[in-house]
């Protein structure tokens, strides 16, 4: 440890009291409750089959309008603002769940690499010399003070009351009727809270203060939108004394065979008696049911091997659901849950990531959490709409950059069949990856720890989840270290992702971002190359040994920045000649843009710089706008590609034989579920057509087709075959083209004849050149290359000089 460490860990030491909490990483939270595994409480079977949180009964959703204060620092901000008495009357309105920014409250600002509080090229506050972690600006570093009122009944009295909030951006303070309940920060979890001894029947006041920027927001300098708020659901829910605590589900999938681990933690007096039931159930038919007492240990472990289990993947995403009810020794359920469960195994074997004994290929995107008009609350309306189209694109895996996502997220992708790599929400790139790293620093390691648990605590038990990720561009070093080894401790059914690990034992996977594919060719053949002097660092130096025993899988790659991913079909022509390759995750998913109203009137989607006094907020500009749909999740061309290099039925044909071979690379789905249709097309024009039943074709297998068609005459011929859809299954609707081909049967040399456009005349003036034939004059600027004028008879086609509308 550096001397420079040691003095910045004794100095925060020996000064508990001159730090406030968001200054402070050593102060994470204040009597916020551990995370568990996100499940509801029902008190009867019924309801908990059904799995719908407002038949829960003692549920309550706080979403809605709240009252709000904006203060531009923590000096100005109303102190008092808690107590119950304290006037509100002319305090603004704002809607919870969602960012104060994109309500009057602020400015968003978008930078990719610097911390924006602490920005030298363009500062906003008194950090006007860059990051001195953990200190955070006072001048200015604005609060939100949020009230917010309900109602609770009698029936409520007896029970235990928690506070949910789902994510909120910096940190955080809570009180419940004047009273001081806690504090949290990390801006991507639910910050849970007992609010039993502060709440009564009738009316109860929360009053909230949120910070825009904390010592956390150090491990939060990701490539996205600076805005804050409280971002997710916010609910109330009660439940009795003697209930379920967490469960936790460890499943596996070999030879037909699913095995089950089931721990349920229990909380209350178990000593007083009761049981505990479990059943395992495909739909409404029970499998197999265990009961149990669960004595004074608290805790119940549950274990079966299921003959015959259907497994669990992105291509047959088959889930059981596995029903908990802890009752008393009456029969009368105290508490009850559901939980879907899937079977599958996660391994590395022979440098390879396995699902269910097969290797796989990871045909991915990231995904940030971005809606045009309320920032980063996404509803579920559009999270379905996300899923939706990334199915129909042939993606089968999303990397949740560069934090947990909603837990709504993870069921989706779970019933409808996504892999995913869950992200830790650390990010420090503003701090580099050398020694000032955050990664390297002890004083940092807790909370880096503390967002890696709390990650998998909530989303353990998704079948969807293959790989945990430690953070994004966060460097290497003794925190990450931490992480890896508490992962691996407490879940060795999934694998670790670091990028920054590079070769190093943090990391199971090589997941370097951007490479060329020249360096995944070198990597796959095992040949040692030196990459030290690029930008990538010493960490990703190849090696023999190493690209003999983790595959590479991009983290990032084939960035979908304008019109992009022009070689991206290269990079699959290499992936698919060698094993060690295995995909990887396009960056991203969703053009960061906001909707905003220019003064005509018109709505427009904007990014950095938009916001805020015109050159003086820090930005990174359009550079935000990098997906491959846009804001409002239509497609962008490049969507359509990938959908074609991503599809899993590939196709060659033979004209001399009219013989169709069709591949299919889906590594756990036969291809009866499709039609095969074809086209016949002279000079653009369809002379054949068919359609039929495709042939049953095992997975990783090739099979034929052949296609009886009329003698080719003169003429441009082509052969268009498509795979479609022939039943509703996961997303993708019935008649849905899954892939297509394209073949050039014969060429054909069209003669066009053309008449003569007359002379063009160009003149170079001093400032303008002007290009005139016998209809039409064009004047473009010599200094902007702007077009200036055009006219067509004379006839002006606009009234003032185009320029780019960007």
């Amino acid at each position: 440890m550096s001397i420079l460490i040691i003095l910045q860990l004794n100095f925060l030491r020996s000064q508990p009291s001159s730090l406030p909490d968001w200054e402070n990483p050593e102060i994470i939270s204040r009597n916020k409750l551990d995370t568990r595994a996100s499940f509801w409480h029902f008190q009867s079977r019924q309801h908990a089959l059904e799995n719908d949180r407002h038949k829960a009964g003692k549920y309550l959703d706080l979403n809605g309008i709240w009252k709000f204060h904006w203060s531009e620092n923590p000096a100005e901000r109303p102190a008092d603002f808690y107590m119950e008495n304290f006037d509100i009357s002319d305090w603004a309105d704002i809607k919870v769940p969602g960012n104060w920014q994109l309500q009057g409250f602020g400015h968003p600002i978008y930078v990719n690499i610097p911390y924006e509080f602490a920005n030298k090229r363009m500062p906003i506050t008194e950090m006007d010399d860059g990051p001195k972690p953990p200190q955070i600006p006072h001048d200015f570093n604005p609060v939100g003070s949020y009230r917010h009122e309900f109602t609770l009944s009698e029936d409520w009295e007896k029970d235990q009351i928690i506070l949910h909030f789902g994510a909120v951006s910096s940190a955080m303070y809570l009180w419940v009727n004047g009273q001081m309940v806690g504090y949290s920060q990390g801006s991507k979890l639910p910050a849970e809270f007992d609010i039993s001894p502060y709440v009564r029947t009738g009316n109860n006041t929360i009053a909230v203060e949120v910070y825009r920027w904390s010592d956390g927001s150090y491990l939060e300098c990701q490539d996205f939108w600076r805005i804050n708020g409280l971002t997710r659901d916010v609910y109330l829910y009660a439940i009795p004394v003697q209930h379920i605590a967490d469960i936790t589900i460890r499943s596996g999938w070999k030879m037909g065979t699913g095995s089950l681990n089931v721990t349920v933690d229990l909380a209350g007096n178990t000593a007083e008696g009761g049981i505990v039931h479990l059943q395992l159930l495909d739909d409404t038919e029970i499998l197999w049911e265990q009961t149990k007492e669960p004595g004074s240990s608290g805790q119940l472990v549950f274990n079966h091997d299921l003959k015959n289990a259907r497994p669990w993947s992105a291509e047959e995403p088959f889930l059981y659901t596995l029903y908990i009810a802890y009752s008393s020794r009456q029969g009368n359920v105290l508490d009850a849950t559901t939980v879907k469960a899937g079977f599958r195994t996660i391994e590395l074997n022979d440098g390879q990531l396995l699902v269910n004994g097969q290797p796989i290929l990871i045909k991915g995107v990231n995904l940030h959490e971005h809606h045009p008009e309320t920032g980063h609350y996404v509803d579920k309306v559009m999270m379905l709409k996300d899923i939706t189209t990334m199915k129909q694109a042939n993606i089968n895996a999303v990397r949740t950059s560069h934090y947990p996502q909603p837990e709504y997220w993870y069921e989706l992708c779970d019933r409808y069949g996504l892999y995913l790599i869950d992200e830790t929400n650390v990010e420090s790139h503003g701090m580099g990856y050398g020694p000032e790293s955050l990664a390297k620093d002890p004083l940092w390691q807790e909370a880096h720890l503390d967002r890696a648990r709390r990650m998998y605590e909530r989303d353990k038990n998704h079948p969807s989840i293959i790989l945990w990720s430690l953070g994004n561009e966060m460097g290497d070093g003794v925190n990450t270290t931490a992480e890896a080894a508490w992962l691996r401790a407490n879940d060795p059914t999934r694998l670790i992702h670091s990028e920054r690990a590079g070769f190093g034992p943090n990391t199971d996977i090589v997941a370097c971002m951007y490479p060329k594919i020249e360096f995944l060719e070198s990597y796959a053949n095992g040949e040692s190359l030196d990459m030290g002097s690029s930008f990538l660092g010493k960490e990703f130096a190849i090696d023999a040994e190493s690209s003999r025993s983790r595959p590479f899988i991009m983290c990032e790659y084939a960035h979908a920045m304008g019109n992009s991913l022009g070689n991206f079909q290269d990079y699959w022509d290499a992936i698919k000649r060698h094993r060690y390759l295995q995909g990887g995750f396009i960056w991203d998913w969703v053009d960061q843009g906001l909707t905003k109203t220019n003064t005509s009137g018109e709505k427009f989607w904007a990014y950095g710089g938009d916001y805020g006094p015109e050159g003086k907020m820090p930005s990174d500009g359009n550079f935000v706008i990098n997906g491959v749909v846009f804001p409002d999740r239509s497609p962008h061309p490049a969507l359509a590609e990938v959908h074609k290099v991503y599809q899993n039925i590939q196709f060659e044909f033979d004209k001399l034989q009219g013989q169709l071979e069709i591949k299919n690379e889906f590594f756990f789905s036969q291809l009866s579920g499709y039609i095969l249709s074809w086209k016949l097309l002279k000079d653009g024009v369809i002379a054949d057509q068919g359609e039929e039943n495709m042939p049953q074709i095992n997975p990783q297998a090739t099979g034929q087709i052949k296609i009886e068609m009329p003698p080719l005459a003169d003429g441009e011929y082509f052969l268009q075959v498509e795979a479609i859809q022939k039943v509703t299954k996961d997303l993708i609707p019935a008649g849905q083209v899954v892939a297509r081909e394209e073949f050039q049967l014969s060429k054909y040399d069209f003669p066009v004849d053309i008449e003569s456009t007359g002379e063009v005349n160009i003149q170079f003036r001093e400032n303008t050149v002007l290009i005139s034939g016998e209809n039409f004059q064009a004047d473009f600027d010599r200094n902007s290359g702007r077009l200036n004028n055009y006219s067509i008879n004379n006839t002006p086609v606009f009234v003032q000089p185009v320029h780019p509308n960007f």
